[in-house]
């Protein structure tokens, strides 16, 4: 469904992407992991067509990222920073994207009061863009991009900044769509990114480090937490 080859950028004398290579199968849901200024973000923003790569290419559906723009309504995108117009109903922004999305007006407005369903948001669709909080914005612009049922989503820090039940949420929906749909998750959090992808990619300093699938990810190495109470005391022969 994606398939990212050679793929480098340069900002000046900062190399962010450093000869990536990967192609991600249709139907998985697909994590883009890494710490913060690993190159997740500028990988995302090449795929999108908003950047343009220093050397090596990039494709969606067989399309280079350059012509993003003639899959109309088969690839939708969920920025990090996403914010809705502010004198506009969330309802009315939704029912405006799925006219981008090549919906026709009754169904957008239909299909908008679905995902707003689904995302949590069913009783706040009246309300201004204006009016909505970080983590009602964040579930708005997943709504958003699952309008049309596009067969590619790609989705930036889809859960970041939301409490842990609509977290829960989003990512259940998240999962949902597979196998339907191919989704691409950037994220720097693997331990929640592994319960919903089926497989991924670190990148480190602008490098992979690691490709698979989340099993083979997981299984190469290990870390062990130990959480003790205050004046706790370990008998010897536990040590």
């Amino acid at each position: 469904a994606l398939q990212i080859q050679n793929l480098s950028k340069n900002f000046g004398s900062v190399r962010a992407l450093n000869d990536f290579s990967v192609n991600v199968p249709k139907g998985a849901v697909f994590g883009l992991l890494g710490p913060n200024g690993a190159g997740k973000s500028t990988t995302f923003a090449i795929l999108c067509g908003w950047l343009r790569p220093s050397q090596g290419s990039s494709n969606i559906l067989g399309v280079p990222s350059s012509k993003l723009h003639t899959l109309r309504g088969r690839v939708a995108v969920l920025p990090q920073d996403a914010a809705f117009p502010h004198k506009l109903t969330v309802l009315q922004t939704l029912e405006h994207f799925g006219g981008l999305m090549g919906l026709s007006k009754q169904d957008a407005r239909r299909e908008a009061s679905q995902r707003l369903d689904e995302v949590g948001l069913g009783d706040a669709s009246n309300r201004l863009g204006s009016e909505l909080s970080h983590g009602m914005a964040k579930r708005a612009g997943l709504a958003q991009a699952l309008m049309g049922s596009p067969d590619v989503l790609l989705l930036d820090e889809p859960t970041a900044g939301l409490d842990p039940n609509n977290s829960r949420r989003i990512k259940d929906l998240i999962a949902a769509q597979s196998p339907r749909a191919t989704v691409l998750i950037s994220s720097h959090n693997l331990a929640e990114i592994q319960e919903i992808c089926t497989h991924g990619v670190i990148l480190d300093q602008g490098r992979m480090t690691a490709a698979g699938t989340i099993g083979e990810l997981t299984r190469r190495g290990a870390e062990i937490t130990v959480e003790l109470a205050p004046n706790s005391v370990i008998p010897r022969e536990q040590l």
